[in-house]
């Protein structure tokens, strides 16, 4: 009688969910006895190869070669149910065109304006986090869970990225428009006007922030800037191109405070002042919103790999579309991936910035506040009631207003170039004003401030101009800019080099307040020794004080009725 064998079981191998990212359990079994089970990422050969050296281990049968094998299977059949998984749903396979793509956190097009705002709701268990679409839409307001796909009209946007539901932490962060506001919209009562939203602001510029008066324009200027800005930071995907804010000035100057009050008013801040150039192009790419960077002097340190990157990270974004790509780990490999890193940014330092980097700047030089001024001693937390106020009008603004912008025209302006699209963006938010006037301003603003930044200086020489000035006028009847350009070269030549002109001294020390008069057919400084100094100890700069410098101007110096500006 002829010998039975008894038939090999083959070795069975499943997957179990474990977690978070690639990471599987698989499980290996000869019929119904599991034989083997472990943790690993199918895309590493390494995993992989301690996983069959297991099996082999047990049952000499099974080479690891096989093994390996039937995990690349199991590799093969988990990407193409993940792919499947992600693909939206096509009856005939049409194509999806870029157009048709949008970002989730604002959503503008004609007639149609959408902002999505994480919500926690109580279960009875723990609180679930959703995001809610509140969207205007030819005249009717809404509110309602955010899909994959936002039906405009006639036709879908597919929004991407599709944001992982929010966590506590993300409503705590992100959640800045109250309750109590939302309901009121939806209801009608809120329907803020351009006129309204900057009012808002600027109440609130005015009531924490000395604006330096600079110029014919004055602080009024700086004010508009800086409200004008923050309108756009709840519209930018609009926008071709997004001007980023430059805080310029001194040590002890304002500029982290006015950076933490306008972090209180824009559209989702993310403050930093040491970060890598990973934390920023994946924030950004996750939530959008506006980077804050505070002490960027560390941007001019071209030997440094990790700024260096940051540094390509905010060239990008400034136009729309820019983007990292960087090279993301993939199993065993790599894949491109590209993070989009396109929003508006404010930067603030002392020293200046890469060339570059200023060209894509609007800059806003602040200058210390007289002492005892009421507005540097109030603290920012003093009315958190009124600002909430103002952010609440701001989301609402965004939804009333920002379809508008898309068919206003650039108004038109002598800017050009780099010059006109860094402004265009305010410039057509201003044109929303019920007030023609304002954009005039704004325009002849805009005008006298990029001529200020040609003839700018770096900080580094402010020291040696006021040192100069403060040495003639206590010696000197009438100091003339090029008097003062001649002793400050003397007393910093590094500083003071070839490129500097009597105009550009003269708009230096008019950041100080330090004016000069005509007189006998010159400019000339009207200031006294006692003058200069003062101006000096407000911003920390040490002069020698001479013997005259608490003396009033002599019979020889300029009348005080003669005050006609530089």
């Amino acid at each position: 009688m002829e010998e039975q064998t008894k038939p090999i079981e083959p070795l069975s191998l499943s997957i179990e969910r474990s977690g978070r990212g690639d990471t599987v359990t698989v499980v290996a079994k000869l019929g119904d006895e599991e034989l083997h089970r472990d943790k690993m990422d199918l895309n590493r050969a390494s995993d992989r190869c301690r996983f069959g050296r297991a099996i082999h281990a047990k049952l000499h049968r099974f080479t690891p070669t096989d093994v390996e094998s039937q995990l690349l299977k199991l590799l093969a059949d988990l990407q193409r149910q993940e792919q499947q998984r992600e693909e939206p749903p096509s009856d005939d396979g049409e194509e999806i065109a870029a157009l048709e793509l949008t970002r989730p956190e604002l959503i503008i097009r004609h007639d149609y304006a959408a902002m999505i705002v994480p919500r926690l709701l109580r279960t009875r268990t723990a609180p679930d986090g959703t995001w809610t679409l509140y969207a205007k839409s030819g005249g009717k307001r809404s509110a309602s869970e955010l899909e994959p796909s936002v039906v405009i009209g006639d036709r879908s946007l597919h929004v991407h990225p599709m944001p992982y539901p929010p966590s506590v932490a993300d409503v705590s962060e992100l959640c800045r428009w109250s309750q109590a506001s939302r309901e009121a919209w939806l209801k009608g009562e809120v329907r803020p006007t351009t006129d309204d939203a900057l009012a808002a602001i600027l109440g609130r510029l005015d009531r924490f922030i000395e604006l330096p008066d600079d110029g014919e324009t004055g602080s009024r200027g700086h004010g508009a800037t800086l409200a004008l800005w923050m309108l756009m930071s709840y519209c930018y995907p609009i926008f071709p191109a997004v001007p980023y804010l430059y805080l310029a000035g001194p040590a002890g100057s304002g500029k982290t405070r006015t950076m933490d009050l306008i972090g209180r008013m824009v559209f989702r801040p993310m403050f930093s002042s040491n970060t890598t150039a990973a934390n920023v192009f994946r924030s950004l790419h996750a939530r959008g919103g506006t980077l804050l960077l505070d002490e960027a002097e560390r941007l001019k340190d071209d030997r440094s790999p990790e700024v260096g990157e940051i540094t390509s990270i905010l060239l990008s974004g400034y136009r729309r579309g820019g983007r990292a790509n960087r090279l993301e780990p993939a199993g065993d490999s790599f894949r491109s991936v590209s993070f989009d890193v396109f929003s508006p940014k404010l930067l603030a330092c002392i020293r200046g910035l890469p060339p570059a980097l200023s060209s894509r700047c609007i800059n806003v030089r602040l200058s210390r506040a007289a002492v005892g001024s009421p507005r540097a001693a109030r603290s920012l937390d003093d009315s958190p009631v009124e600002e909430q106020q103002v952010r609440d009008l701001l989301h609402a603004w965004m939804l009333e207003n920002a379809p508008r912008l898309i068919d206003t025209p650039p108004p038109a302006s002598t800017l050009a170039n780099r010059d006109a699209e860094r402004w265009e963006p305010l410039f057509r938010i201003a044109s929303l004003c019920s007030d023609e006037s304002l954009l005039e301003f704004v325009i002849a603003h805009a005008a006298q401030q990029i001529e200020t930044d040609q003839e700018d200086a770096t900080p580094e020489a402010d020291p040696a101009l006021l040192a100069a000035l403060h040495e003639l006028v206590a010696t000197q009847p009438r100091v003339t800019p090029g008097d003062v350009l001649e002793a400050a070269r003397d007393l910093d030549p590094d500083a003071i080099d070839e490129g500097w002109t009597a105009r550009r001294v003269s708009v230096v020390l008019r950041r100080y307040g330090l004016r000069v008069v005509r007189s006998h057919g010159k400019r000339v400084f009207k200031q006294t020794a006692a003058d200069v100094a003062k101006v000096a100890k407000r911003y920390g700069y040490e002069i020698a004080d001479g013997s005259s410098t608490g003396g009033e101007p002599t019979d020889d110096r300029v009348p005080q009725t003669q005050t006609e500006a530089f």
